[in-house]
């Protein structure tokens, strides 16, 4: 999916759970859509969120989810070739970020593959889902890089295991990490009031990889804290600013922060 695509689903998911139903959207790049809704003519600038944090081994965090998209697509292919392994979804249960060598991946990929052949084997007929605990002393290379479960899910489907996706939620949010990635759009809206528009907005999006990670946990009071962060945005020249975390389905509104979304009342 190219990058224009990407932005263009991030907007028209973001809509649709806003309740908002566009006449027209129209590509551009300064900005990158312009949305007729309402009578006005909308500028909509999408940027991605990106934390520079890193795991407690000193690698940032896109290096451990490259490493673990990785593993992944070799755990993808090698569980393949077990017919009784078709039709799962699995993933890995780490409280770390620790990046896990390319040299050390097939071997763990190897005690994955034992593990969850050992205990798919003994699960009643027409189970859906398993946790398996990992033994550190048994299973030596996941107990190295902290993994603590392996998370099974039958779907029923006919299709070959497919392994992915971090929990990043217990990663907090940084004021100075969500400054880095608006500032460049920030600088750029200047421009945009050249444009026939009637308001300018800005989208941020936050998805469940590793290194766009946000918390889970309601951000309203968080995000109403962020003075230099706020300030920033008084004088952007943006009239309203979202913070749109899709992977959760939840949505902030600046100004005010108000949040909005189908996890609102959880939250609450």
């Amino acid at each position: 999916m190219s990058r224009k695509d990407r932005e263009q689903s991030y907007l028209q998911n973001f809509l649709e759970l806003s309740g908002e139903k566009p006449t027209q959207i129209e590509d551009g790049e300064a900005p990158d859509f312009i949305v007729d809704l309402r009578g006005k003519k909308i500028g909509v600038e999408i940027t991605e969120y990106h934390s520079s944090l890193k795991g407690i081994d000193g690698k940032p965090r896109r290096a451990i989810e490259e490493s673990l998209d990785s593993l992944y697509k070799t755990l993808k292919r090698e569980t393949s070739k077990y017919s009784e392994l078709r039709g799962i979804d699995g993933y890995l249960d780490s409280k770390d970020m620790i990046l896990i060598p390319k040299r050390e991946h097939r071997e763990v990929v190897n005690e994955i593959i034992q593990l969850t052949l050992e205990r798919t084997r003994r699960a009643d007929k027409g189970w859906k889902s398993i946790e398996i605990e990992v033994n550190p002393q048994k299973s030596r290379l996941l107990g190295k890089y902290s993994v603590e479960k392996i998370r099974l899910y039958n779907t029923g489907c006919r299709y070959p295991i497919k392994w992915g996706g971090v929990d990043a939620s217990f990663i907090g949010l940084e004021e100075a990490e969500l400054i880095d990635s608006i500032r460049g759009k920030i600088s750029k809206a200047k421009n945009y009031r050249k444009e026939a528009l009637n308001e300018l907005w800005l989208l941020i999006v936050s998805t469940f990889r590793l290194s766009q990670g946000m918390p889970s946990e309601d951000l309203r009071y968080k995000l109403k804290g962020f003075d230099r962060l706020n300030n920033l945005l008084k004088n952007s020249g943006y009239d309203k600013v979202y913070l749109y975390q899709s992977n959760f389905a939840i949505i902030y509104e600046w100004p005010g922060w108000i949040k909005f979304g189908e996890l609102n009342f959880l939250m609450e």
